[in-house]
């Protein structure tokens, strides 16, 4: 939805059943993400990061909840590679 303001956040609250900040966690990043991790506090609030490391997933697997790390995907109609991890989210919304 862009900008991360309290006046989102509670628009996602209130009208979404599900929250997905994708997000990077680079040292000058990790700050903002915090910030927009604490507005999203509750249960159905996930993050998708991108371009992490592997010593760096593990850290933040073990700070936060509900955390997934996406592969590299320049094509954007590439419905295979990042798929386990919408499924994984998505999952009592999609219909057999």
């Amino acid at each position: 939805m862009g900008l991360i303001d309290p006046k989102n956040i509670n628009a996602i609250k209130n009208k979404c059943d599900i929250s997905i900040l994708c997000a990077t966690a680079k040292p000058y990043e990790i700050a903002y993400y915090d910030k927009a991790n604490a507005l999203l506090d509750y249960d159905n609030a996930h993050t998708v990061f991108s371009f992490m490391q592997r010593n760096e997933k593990r850290r933040l697997i073990s700070k936060y909840k509900n955390v997934y790390f996406s592969n590299f995907s320049p094509d954007l109609f590439d419905g295979k590679k990042n798929k386990g991890i919408w499924e994984h989210i998505l999952d009592e919304h999609i219909l057999s």
